[in-house]
Formats: C-alpha cells, structure tokens, sequence
C-alpha cells in the first residue's frame, strides 16, 4: 500500500525506504508506549479493587464495634 501511494506522489525508492524505515519505527514506539498505559491502567485497576475490598473490611470492624458498644452500654443499664 505504502509502495503505492508513494510512486503516485512521486516519492523515489530512498526516500521510500526511509518513510517505511520510520513509519515502521513510530509503530513500534506508539504500540510501546500504549502497552505502557495499558501496563499502568490494569497496575492501578488492581490498587482501586484492593482498596475496595480493604474498605469495605474496614466498614464491617467499624460496625461490629459499633455494635459492641451499644451491647456494652446497654448491658451496663441493666
């Protein structure tokens, strides 16, 4: 495809094979940087669920506490 539309610009076979050479090499650069992203969005997708999950443990030790201590108060009532 390249080939193509480089004879109809008029683009001779150095400067051919310099633009497939760099149009090659920027491909690999893009894909490296976003399997770099993607790396760092599924690193901190895992953080986001671990903290989920840490709070939500909290939430339940929080709440029996609570809990304790309305048993604890109302047992000192009695």
């Amino acid at each position: 495809m390249f080939y193509i539309l480089f004879k109809f610009f008029g683009i001779d076979e150095e400067k051919h094979k310099f633009l497939i050479f760099f149009t090659n090499v920027f491909g690999l650069i893009f894909c490296f940087v976003l399997f770099c992203l993607d790396c760092v969005t599924s690193i901190l997708v895992v953080i986001l669920y671990i903290n989920t999950i840490v709070s939500y443990i909290y939430i339940v030790i929080v709440s029996i506490e609570i809990y304790l201590i309305h048993v604890t108060v109302y047992l000192r009532i009695l």
